[in-house]
């Protein structure tokens, strides 16, 4: 198996801080080699636009093939390209809005950017984004999870049942998501990160099934990341070992460790459901749109059909492929 093992570098807000970042990215890489991606959760871009100019031009380079997720802010869009998958500044791929993607070593990596809203926007994304995601994913044949999943936004409920509590900078709201717990629950990632609190949050495993129904599941970590160059040093850049799911020896997926806890997400998903069929009785002559998923708690699964607009596809590293 330790040929198939991959090191994955990820960070949570770059908001400009380039130098900075690169400056420790190059202080890692004399530790630790052959990295083959950093994966970037928060926003990229920042309100200087020299700087950002300097990125685009490519007279900043990346040190290493970097992955980044859609904007959150409106400022920040000017500097992206329209097309998902392009290469915006040296060894730097905008990824888009929302999708899926393998990577050279095979390991897949779900991503949706924005915060969660009725309706869905450039930095938005609603109900229906979440289920057709879900279910472009999810319709794969044999599918039963993924490696990693990028959100802009945390998870809410992540905190549950946690012996530990995140590292909040300046007591600001996490704006965590029940959107992305219903994303989280239904991809099942193996890593879940998340950042766009200013908190860092590593999160003991949890199970994806339950043992009352005897149904094993793998186990997710969830990774809350800073913002690059935070004056209260909270921790920003994650780096860690993964082998791709479709390596994994049977049973290795599920091995769980000592500090693993239950399923964090059940009360969170059960108000979402409340919460929907509330929309339904304020609104009972209105088409719902999209498709509706049920989760059963034992297994956490959802169907739905194929999302055309951004879909899986493969990306090598340092090479791009629509």
């Amino acid at each position: 198996m330790a040929e198939y093992q991959q090191k994955v570098l990820v960070c949570g807000d770059v908001l400009g801080n380039f130098v900075n970042l690169w400056v420790r990215m190059e202080q890692v890489l004399r530790k630790i080699t052959n990295f083959e991606m950093m994966l970037v959760c928060g926003e990229f871009f920042g309100s200087d636009m020299t700087e950002n100019l300097r990125i685009t031009k490519g007279e900043l380079r990346c040190p290493l093939p970097t992955y980044i997720l859609g904007p959150v802010k409106p400022d920040a869009a000017r500097y992206y390209c329209n097309v998902a998958g392009g290469e915006i500044g040296h060894n730097l791929i905008y990824l888009g809005k929302k999708g899926m993607f393998t990577s050279a070593s095979g390991l897949t990596v779900a991503y949706l950017s924005g915060f969660e809203s009725e309706y869905e926007d450039e930095f938005h994304f609603s109900e229906d984004t979440v289920d057709r995601l879900i279910a472009s994913i999810t319709s794969r044949p044999n599918f039963s999870g993924i490696d990693i999943l990028l959100t802009s936004q945390w998870p809410q409920g992540v905190e549950h049942l946690s012996p530990v509590a995140p590292d909040v900078y300046e007591e600001e709201d996490l704006r965590s998501s029940m959107l992305i717990t219903k994303l989280a629950a239904a991809l099942r990632p193996r890593y879940h990160f998340s950042a766009n609190t200013g908190c860092h949050f590593e999160r003991p495993p949890y199970r994806n099934s339950s043992l009352v129904a005897r149904q094993p599941g793998n186990t997710t970590r969830f990774v809350g990341l800073s913002r690059c160059g935070n004056p209260s040093k909270l921790k920003y850049l994650f780096a860690f070992n993964i082998i791709p799911f479709k390596y994994l020896a049977p049973g290795q997926a599920t091995e769980e460790s000592a500090v693993t806890t239950e399923f964090p997400y059940t009360e969170t998903l059960q108000e979402l459901e409340i919460r929907k069929e509330q929309k339904k009785q304020k609104k009972p002559n209105e088409n719902i749109r999209g498709r509706q998923f049920f989760f059963d708690f034992a297994s956490v699964e959802a169907s739905g059909a194929p999302d055309n607009e951004q879909g899986s596809r493969q990306v090598k590293v340092g090479a791009l492929s629509q």
